[in-house]
């Protein structure tokens, strides 16, 4: 296969159902960083897993009618890619598929069929999404997400998403890697919470309206605090420990030798005060829940 280069523009030509990885290292070497475009033919149909892996230069591509996959990481590290305009007939998304770009905007078609997890992680500036809304299985829900309707399931998020009312569970690395998102609210719906769903997220504020057994995996994200609502009308500290979350009284924080006034310093400011409190377990490990 003959690849045609025009100054910045890398042009496949007429022909091919199929585009690999190998097909572009066997052409393109040190051209890689300076392509800005790239023109897919009519009649492609699959762009198979890192096929555009790191072309940090590239701003435009189009993708033709005829494309039904996108596979794994097939434009991740391509950096300067802010804008891309997928095609209605396209069916699957691979994961990390736009993992490290620098899109402001993802649209889903109505003929995608299958979103694999992960597919916008990194992108910083990526602050709506939406889905077409003749999609059978989609939805954004008005929400700046990919929301699965049959299943009730939040699969992906950005820094401008809010978590529908009607989830029940929120996917694998749904937030992962997502900057600028400062308050998370877990609608009371919630009923699992993937391990990995916030993992690397840098939110560090979560609003909890659903049970307190279903948030142990936050601590994978590395969140400090979490402030909880509508659980009780009491006061409870809850924290984080060898797998498991234990209740600790407002008593006990006094008894290990805190001040009334650090007590309340605490519950004035949190994340800034945690770490001037005696606790009898190693405060650098442990997350603290509060419930009020």
């Amino acid at each position: 296969m003959e690849l045609i280069i025009k100054g910045n523009t890398l042009i496949i030509p007429k022909g091919i159902t199929r585009l690999t990885r190998k097909d572009i290292d066997n052409f393109i070497s040190d051209e890689r960083n300076e392509i800005k475009e790239i023109i897919l033919p009519k009649g492609l149909e699959i762009i198979g897993e890192f096929t555009f892996n790191t072309f940090q230069s590239l701003e435009k591509i189009n993708f033709p009618e005829s494309l039904r996959a996108i596979n794994k990481a097939a434009f991740i590290h391509c950096k300067s890619l802010k804008n891309v305009q997928l095609n209605e007939g396209l069916e699957f998304i691979g994961e990390y598929v736009f993992t490290s770009c620098n899109l402001n905007v993802l649209n889903i078609p109505s003929t995608v069929k299958d979103i694999q997890p992960e597919i916008i992680s990194n992108n910083k500036n990526l602050n709506k999404i939406t889905v077409s809304k003749d999609n059978p299985i989609y939805s954004d829900m008005d929400c700046n997400v990919i929301y699965e309707k049959m299943s009730n399931t939040l699969i992906q998020a950005c820094k401008s998403s809010i978590i529908p009312e009607s989830t029940k569970m929120i996917g694998e690395r749904a937030f992962t890697e997502i900057e600028g998102l400062e308050v998370i609210v877990l609608p009371k719906n919630v009923e699992y919470i993937h391990d990995t769903a916030f993992s690397l997220a840098k939110t560090k504020t979560y609003y909890i309206e659903c049970p307190i057994d279903k948030i142990t995996p936050f601590v994978y994200g590395g969140v400090d605090i979490i402030y909880m609502k509508n659980i009780d009308k009491s006061s409870k500290l809850y924290y984080y420990y060898n797998d498991k979350i234990k209740q600790l009284t407002l008593d006990s924080l006094i008894e290990q030798g805190n001040s009334t006034k650090e007590v309340n310093d605490f519950f004035k400011k949190p994340n800034e005060n945690f770490k001037n409190l005696n606790l009898d377990i190693d405060a650098d490990i442990a997350d603290i829940y509060e419930s009020r």
